[in-house]
This record gives C-alpha cells, structure tokens and sequence, in this order.
C-alpha cells in the first residue's frame, strides 16, 4: 500500500515525456510544482484565520448591523480579485518574467492581514462607524493587491506547469491549504470562545499575517523560463486591455458563452456573501460559530478539490465548472430548507464543494482557451468580466433581503445559478477539444 502510493505521488510529480514541453519547465518541473503548492497551502491556512466569507462577515457584524456593509466584505474581496485583471493584461504580457513583479505586488496583497490585527486591537477606542470604514478599506487593498498580481500570477503559473497538469496542481495546492484550513479554523473558534472580544480576533489576523509571510517566501523558491524560452510570440500588434477583450470577444463564440455562463453563475453566487450572518442571526449562534462554518466549508472543499482536478486534467474544465454549479444549486436548496443550524452547515459543507471545485476549473478553463500572445487577454477578460457583474450584487442582494428576507434573495440567487447551468452544459464547448 505504501509503495502504491509512493507511485502516485511519483506520477503527480512526472510531466508526459511524450509531449513537447521547454526543457527549463521540465527541469524544474518538481520544484516549482512543489514550492507554489506549499505557497498555496500556506496562503490558504492564513486565509482560514482571517476568513473573507465567515470570519470578516461576522467580525463586522460586531461593528454594524447594516447587512449591505457586512454583506460587502466578500463581495470586495471577490470583485477586488477579479476587476482589475483586464487592465494588466498588456502589462503582463510585456513581462519577461513574471515573479519578480507577482513577488512586489505580493507583500502588497499581504500587509492588510497586519492592518486587520492592528485593527482589531483598536475598536473598543474607535468610534463604530470608523472602525467599518478602516475595516472595508483594509479588505479593498487587500483584494484589488490580489488583483493586480492575479493576472502575472496565473501566466507564471501557466508557465512553469504545463496544461494537463494544472488541474493537479490547482487541486494539490488548495487540497493541502484545506487541510491546513480546518486546522486554522480550530484555532479561530478557540481563540473566539476562551478569548475576550476583541483579542482573539486579534490574535487570529496577526496568525494570518504570519502565514501569509511563509507563503511569500515559498513563491521565492519558483523557477520560472524567461519569455523567450517559452516560444511564445508577442506580435506588435496584439491587442491587449479592453481593446483586445472585444476583438476576442468578437471571434470566439464559445468564449462570450462560457461568459454568458459564468456572468450568470456569479449574479447566483451573491447569497454567499450573507450565509454566515445568516445563520448566526437566524438561529441565535455564537461568534464562534462563524468559525466552525469555516471548518466545515474547508471540509467540503477537502473533496470538492480532489474531484475538480481530477475531473479537470482527465476530462477538461468544463466538467469541473458542472460540478461546481450543481453543488451549489443543492446548497441554496438546502439553506432555504433548513430549518436548524445543523442542517444548515451543510450549506457550508456544499458551499465548500462548489467553491473550490469552481476555482479549480475556472483556473484552468481560462487558460486553455489560448496559448499564445492573446492568453493574458482571455484570462484577464474572464476574470474582470466576473468582476463588473459582482460589483453591483450587494445592493441587488440587499434590495432583495428588504423586500423579502434573505428566502426572496436565496430564491433568486437560484433561479440564476440554474440558467448557468443549462448554458454551460448546453452551449459551452470544452476549449481544449475546440
């Protein structure tokens, strides 16, 4: 049993000899697989601490009771990713190598985790409202940082893992974060239960900083071929920015349906952003609970991971994303239902599920569509696209909680992620076929 095992970490760690890969991406094929899937591992566990979906939510929620400013967080975090990512295409592509630029922009992207400690240490002398607006400050240069280093980030990973293994890589990197995720969300229910308010999320976020540092210094640790040795071309006239998102977005219909697919998917996923709030407020929970939701949601992403990079490397993105969609269709189902708060960490068991399987092949389907000049263009139209369509959810989501409660929200929130499903499987063609 332990040789078998042996041998299939062996082969996740061996690229096809039959395949014309650079000689530089084969040489240091296993350390930079290694060294990015422990960055991932740490970053992940730090993240786990400082939680942008249950922790922050909730810490928030001790601030104000105005759900569209609690319900912003995730939804900062989320549009902060993905927003910006357009705008870097042409930058990044002009990049010889990327990591210098992912390594600047990457202490950037981890300083607010030290801004939420110090934060926390100072809101029993700050007034209410200026603790929220320091708090929602924070999280926006965290979140736009992660998009100004996510489009470099995503072509140094394209570059030094080859298609066909970032399914693998996607999957191991977040598989192993999660582990040490439900790991960190023990930590952050004690530290809420035994600690007095505000230390222990205080403690919490300065762990998180911490974990954020480790994950730097591993990225350190990345070979990456310079652009030439890539053998890829970068004609004069390539078009980047939002010019070169409309000229692909002209000649490639099965990309503007993967678009059509994921805007609608993102318009459904606006009632993850108040499930933790949710919960706690509708069945009278303790702080620390929004802790063990975390674990619970890293739980499920344990195995979420595992199927969408398998399903991604063996049979292509597009069945990773299904995967994703359906899940979360039975999440939103299961929260309408739910009528304890037992039941309810199912949700997050599902939510868990859905989100990493949905990293995993929205990482990755992004990529395949294009492996030349124009792949920062797919990536970052992609990525900037689910961001536009996510900035206006809170104020659709809250609109919606007035008229009718979170049921009314939850409700319409399903009707959307089930068109996505049916565009997706319907209309989109797996790239790596087309």
């Amino acid at each position: 049993m332990a040789s078998r095992r042996s041998f299939r970490v062996q082969a996740l760690l061996e690229l096809d000899k039959t395949k014309d890969i650079d000689p530089t991406v084969s040489r240091f094929f296993r350390r930079n697989f290694i060294a990015n899937a422990l960055d991932l591992t740490f970053f992940s566990f730090g993240e786990s601490l400082a939680n942008p979906r249950t922790i922050l939510p909730v810490f928030a929620s001790t601030l104000t009771t105005s759900p569209f400013l609690i319900g912003l967080i995730p939804i900062l975090n989320d549009v902060g990713w993905s927003l910006p990512q357009i705008f870097f295409s042409r930058f990044s592509a002009r990049l010889k190598r990327k990591l210098p630029t992912v390594l600047a922009l990457g202490v950037l992207e981890r300083l607010p985790f030290l801004l939420f400690g110090l934060l926390a240490l100072q809101v029993m002398v700050l007034p209410a409202n200026t603790a929220v607006i320091l708090l929602l400050l924070a999280v926006s240069l965290r979140s736009f940082s992660a998009g100004a280093v996510g489009l470099p980030w995503q072509e140094m990973i394209a570059n030094i893992i080859p298609a066909g293994r970032r399914g693998s890589f996607f999957g191991t990197g977040f598989l192993l974060g999660q582990i040490a995720g439900i790991a960190g969300s023990g930590i952050v229910a004690y530290l809420l239960a035994e600690k007095a308010y505000p230390e222990g999320y205080a403690i919490s976020f300065f762990a998180a900083f911490g974990a954020m540092i480790v994950s730097w210094f591993l990225m350190c640790l990345t070979k990456e071929p310079d652009q030439a040795s890539t053998n890829r071309g970068f004609p004069q006239d390539q078009k980047y920015g939002l010019q070169g998102a409309v000229a692909i977005l002209k000649e490639n219909q099965n990309f503007r349906r993967y678009l059509i697919s994921r805007g609608l998917f993102v318009i459904g996923f606006m009632a993850m952003a108040y499930l933790a709030v949710y919960a706690v407020q509708s069945f009278h929970l303790s702080e620390e609970y929004a802790a063990i939701f975390s674990g619970v949601m890293l739980g499920g992403a344990l195995i979420g991971n595992i199927a969408g990079a398998a399903l991604s490397d063996r049979h292509g993105s597009k069945t990773a994303l299904l995967l994703a969609t359906v899940i979360w269709a039975a999440a939103l189902v299961v929260a309408l239902l739910a009528a304890s708060w037992e039941v309810f960490l199912l949700v997050f068991f599902l939510l868990g599920m859905s989100n990493s399987a949905n990293t995993v092949g929205d990482l990755s389907i992004a990529m395949d569509f294009s492996t030349g000049a124009d792949r920062p263009v797919y990536v970052g139209t992609a990525r900037s696209m689910a961001g536009f369509i996510t900035l206006p959810t809170p104020f659709v989501a809250g609109l919606l909680i007035r008229a009718g409660g979170y049921s009314l929200m939850m409700g319409v929130a399903l009707v959307f992620v089930l068109l996505s499903m049916f565009v997706l499987w319907r209309f989109v063609r797996e790239p790596r076929q087309a």
